[in-house]
């Protein structure tokens, strides 16, 4: 959207699918047993980017008469915000214990990962997918799960920053820009990965967080 009343904004949706074989496979025989999603697949990705040149302050809609003092305050005052949502990544699955003559073995599917879980990620912390769905194979043989399945991944992403600056003219030559930005400005959480090892003691909790907390920073740059 091209500046219209002093606002601009980019609006960009992705759709994708990223494959690979690039796992190392159970069978070092068969490469076809390594394709699989890539590590970075994201199906979907929203991202939005706007800025708004707040219509306050002289030759604005809003106090256009204000003296030049106030108006120095008040006036010329930009408004900008970054946002990301997408989804998570694929989760790779492995097993622990057992006797194998493979290096990598990936778990059996024994059910749905998906069944009896429901409700946020915060309620699912402990077991953030139905983990009776995989089993350990027996010894010496080989499991059936893809080493990257998209049924089950990771926490996706939502992201908003944002930032309100001005440039205020000290003399002809001279120009200061200050500008105050939040970064992750609701303080939402990112949580990490959950545990993907059968047999582990984490295996389906998360106990980790992606993202950092609300960061604030300020900004003055001297121009000349």
């Amino acid at each position: 959207k091209r500046t219209a009343n002093g606002l601009t904004g980019v609006v960009a949706y992705t759709i994708s699918k990223n494959i690979d074989d690039l796992a190392a496979p159970q069978d070092i025989y068969n490469r076809q047993d390594a394709r699989e999603l890539s590590y970075y697949d994201v199906p979907t990705r929203l991202t939005l980017a706007f800025a708004w040149d707040l219509p306050l302050g002289r030759h604005h809609h809003f106090l256009p008469n204000i003296n030049r003092v106030a108006n120095l305050l008040i006036g010329g005052w930009q408004l900008s915000t970054s946002q990301t949502f997408q989804a998570g990544m694929p989760l790779t699955f492995g097993v622990s214990g057992g006797t194998y003559f493979s290096n990598t073995i990936y778990p059996l599917a024994v059910g749905d990962p998906a069944q009896g879980v429901s409700g946020s990620i915060e309620s699912r912390l402990n077991q953030y997918f139905n983990t009776a769905a995989f089993a350990r194979p027996a010894n010496y043989t080989l499991g059936d799960v893809s080493p990257r399945i998209g049924s089950v991944r990771s926490p996706g992403m939502n992201m908003v920053s944002a930032t309100l600056g001005k440039q205020f003219s000290i003399s002809e030559r001279f120009k200061l820009d200050f500008r105050v930005t939040a970064y992750n400005l609701p303080n939402h959480p990112v949580f990490g990965s959950p545990g993907t090892t059968v047999g582990a003691a984490n295996f389906g909790v998360i106990s980790s967080q992606a993202n950092y907390g609300r960061q604030m920073e300020l900004v003055a740059k001297l121009v000349f």
